[in-house]
C-alpha cells in the first residue's frame, strides 16, 4: 500500500490509457511517477515495501576527459541527461550487451578503448562493470550455455519475498557479494549507476537495481529482450521502490524494457503469475521506438489482470481521495437535480404516443438471403469434409503447424541482439556505431551469432 493521493493521479491515468494506447497499469504507474516530482509530494512506500533503506547516494560527477572512443564523452553525456523519451542511452547499451557475450580479455581490451576505468567482472562471466563519463555501467550477460537453460527452465516462484523466479534468483545471487563489494570499492565522487542486459541478463538486471536501489543511486535501467522476473507483488513493489539522486524517481521511471518486433523471450515465463516490470518499449527494424498495448491476445488478457489487481489493491486509497472532491461538489449536483426535476403540471400530463413501424420486406428479404447462402456454404464445406474427412484434417492440420511454426520461428529470430543493435544503427548511428555492425558480422559468418569467446576478435579493435 502507499500513501493516499490525490485524485488527480487517477485522473491523469485515465488521460494518459486513453491517449497513448496505454493499459491501465502502465498508466497509472506513469501518472504516480509524475505526481512524485511536484513539490510537496510524498507518496513514500509503506506496508510490504518499506524495507527500502535510504543509505548515502551517490550524486558528483566525474570530470570530463577526452577520448578517441566509439562513442565519445560528450554525447554518451548528453544521452544520459536526455529526458524520458530518449532513446540514445539505449543504443549505446545495447552494444555493451552484445560486449557481454565476449571473453574477459576482449571486453577489458574494449573497456580501455573506450578510457573505461575500475574494470571489474563477475562470476563465470556472468556481468562486468566500469566507469566512464560519470556513471558506472553494470552490464549483464545472456543466455550461452547449457547451465543458462537450465537457470531459465527453473520458473519456480521462490524467496525471498516478493517471490521471484527461482532460477533468476539463485544466478543474481552468486555474484551479489561481489557486485554490492565493487560498488562500495569506488572512488568516494562514486558515480549513479546505469545497468543493463539481454535476454537472462535483462532479468538479472531488475533482480540488481531492486537490491542496489536500496543503498546506491541507480539511473538508468533499460533491458534488451526480458523475461518476466517475478509475481504481481514484486512488480508491484519494484515499480514503487525510490531510487536517483534524492530518492526522487522510482524504478518504474528510470526502466525501459524495448521489445524488438515480436520477441519470443520477452513472454516467458507464462503470464498469470508472472509479470513484467518497467515501461515497455517496441523497437521496430528501422529504429522507432513506440509505446502502446501488446497486439497478442495473450498479453492483453495478462495486462486486464494485472489492471484488475492495481484496480483492487488501490481502490481503498482512490476512495479516501474521491471523499473530499465528492462532498465538495454535493452541493452543485444536490441544486442542477432539483432544477432539472420536472413540475407537478409536466408530471401529470399523458406521455406522447409513438407509432411504431416495421422494416421494409426487402430488409427481411435480404436478410434471409444472406443467411440461406452461409448455411448453403456450411452444407457443402460439411459435405466435402464427410467425403474425405482424413484428407481434409491433414490438410487443415498441416496448414496450422506451418502457420505456428512459422511464427514462433520469427518471433525466436526476433529476440538475437544482433536485431537490436541493427535497428539503433538506423535511427542513432554515432551511439551504435558502423563498428558494431562490422564486429556483429564477423562473428556470426565465424561462429554463428553467438560465438566461442575463443574463436574472436575484440570489439574495440574494429
Amino acid at each position: 500500500m502507499i500513501a493516499p493521493l490525490p485524485s488527480k493521479v487517477w485522473d491523469r491515468a485515465r488521460d494518459l490509457a486513453k491517449g497513448k494506447g496505454l493499459s491501465y497499469s502502465e498508466a497509472w504507474h506513469q501518472a504516480y511517477d509524475e505526481w512524485r516530482h511536484e513539490p510537496g509530494a510524498t507518496g513514500l512506500l509503506s506496508g510490504a515495501a518499506a524495507w527500502a533503506i535510504y543509505g548515502p547516494l551517490f550524486s558528483s560527477r566525474l570530470g570530463p576527459k577526452e577520448s578517441k572512443a566509439h562513442v565519445n564523452d560528450e554525447d554518451l553525456t548528453l544521452a544520459l541527461n536526455g529526458d524520458e523519451f530518449d532513446h540514445r542511452l539505449a543504443a549505446y547499451l545495447a552494444v555493451q550487451a552484445v560486449l557481454a557475450y565476449r571473453s574477459v580479455p576482449e571486453i577489458q581490451e574494449y573497456v580501455h578503448t573506450e578510457r573505461g576505468e575500475n574494470f571489474e567482472h563477475f562470476g563465470d562471466r556472468t556481468a562486468f562493470g566500469y566507469t566512464r563519463a560519470g556513471h558506472a555501467f553494470l552490464v549483464f550477460r545472456g543466455t550461452e550455455s547449457f547451465r543458462d537453460w537450465v537457470t531459465d527452465l527453473n520458473f519456480i516462484p521462490w524467496f525471498p519475498l516478493p517471490l521471484r523466479h527461482r532460477g533468476f534468483c539463485k544466478e543474481w545471487k552468486r555474484v551479489e557479494c561481489g557486485v554490492i563489494r565493487w560498488v562500495n570499492g569506488l572512488p568516494t565522487d562514486s558515480p549513479q549507476l546505469v545497468m543493463t542486459g539481454h535476454s537472462l541478463g535483462g532479468a538479472l538486471t531488475v533482480l540488481a537495481a531492486f537490491k542496489l536501489a536500496e543503498e546506491f543511486a541507480v539511473r538508468r535501467v533499460i533491458t534488451f529482450g526480458q523475461p518476466r522476473v517475478g509475481l504481481f507483488h514484486f512488480r508491484h513493489c519494484y515499480n514503487l521502490q525510490s531510487c536517483g539522486p534524492g530518492k526522487t524517481e522510482t524504478l518504474h521511471e528510470v526502466t525501459r524494457r524495448y521489445i524488438h518486433a515480436t520477441d519470443l523471450v520477452s513472454r516467458v515465463p507464462p503470464p498469470m503469475p508472472y509479470c513484467h516490470v518497467g515501461s515497455r518499449w517496441f523497437l521496430d527494424g528501422a529504429g522507432k521506438c513506440a509505446q502502446g498495448r501488446a497486439k497478442s491476445f495473450v498479453e492483453r488478457l495478462e495486462e486486464s489482470y494485472y489492471d484488475l489487481k492495481l484496480k483492487w489493491i488501490l481502490w481503498p486509497t482512490k476512495v479516501k481521495a474521491k471523499q473530499e472532491k465528492l462532498l465538495v461538489g454535493w452541493d452543485d449536483a444536490r441544486k442542477r437535480l432539483a432544477s432539472q426535476k420536472p413540475s407537478v403540471a409536466e408530471e401529470a400530463q399523458p406521455a406522447p404516443r409513438v407509432e411504431s413501424h416495421t422494416g421494409s420486406g426487402s430488409v427481411v428479404t435480404s436478410g434471409m438471403g444472406r443467411w440461406e447462402a452461409f448455411l448453403s456454404g456450411v452444407a457443402r464445406l460439411l459435405m466435402t469434409v464427410g467425403f474425405s474427412p482424413v484428407y481434409a484434417l491433414s490438410v487443415v492440420g498441416a496448414i496450422l503447424t506451418a502457420v505456428v511454426g512459422w511464427s514462433y520461428w520469427r518471433d525466436a529470430e526476433s529476440h538475437f541482439m544482433d536485431n537490436y543493435v541493427k535497428a539503433f544503427h538506423r535511427e542513432h548511428p554515432r551511439y551504435a556505431p558502423q563498428s558494431a555492425l562490422t564486429y556483429i558480422e564477423e562473428c556470426k559468418r565465424k561462429h554463428g551469432r553467438v560465438p566461442p569467446p575463443w574463436k574472436s576478435t575484440a570489439l574495440g579493435s574494429q
